[in-house]
């Protein structure tokens, strides 16, 4: 009688480790994932807060992103530079995450939707 309880003890303890086992081997890989990975191409599109052509970086909603020379900019469907955007445009485009960094590869200026009038929206 104590071998059997012995033996089933062990064969419950067996038993529950195999199933517990892949449970927890999931919820290790699952935390350890990084939320983007480096290299990823990511869309963005906005309200333009904000240029700055000294320092190549344009400000979309809450990112910054950086502008290089290998990056493609259009205003409407023609080709354009960062000095063609205007704040209060809206912009939206393509961009890879370097480590902080966001570096647009391809981006548009459009203006922003007239109002009733004909005239464009206010900006704040």
């Amino acid at each position: 009688m104590k071998r059997t309880l012995i033996q089933t003890a062990f064969f419950l303890l067996l038993v529950g480790a195999v199933a517990f086992a892949p449970a927890q081997l999931q919820a290790q890989a699952t935390t350890n994932a990084p939320a983007a990975p480096k290299g990823d191409v990511l869309r963005f599109h906005g309200k333009v807060i904000a240029i700055d052509q000294t320092a190549m970086t344009l400000k979309v909603g809450h990112f910054t992103y950086e502008v290089t020379s290998q990056s493609k900019i259009f205003k409407g469907k023609l080709p354009g530079t960062l000095g063609d955007g205007v704040v209060g445009d809206k912009a939206s485009g393509v961009y890879k995450a370097e480590g902080e960094n966001r570096i647009v590869l391809r981006m548009t200026f459009n203006k922003p939707a007239p109002t009733e009038e004909g005239a464009p929206p206010e900006t704040k």
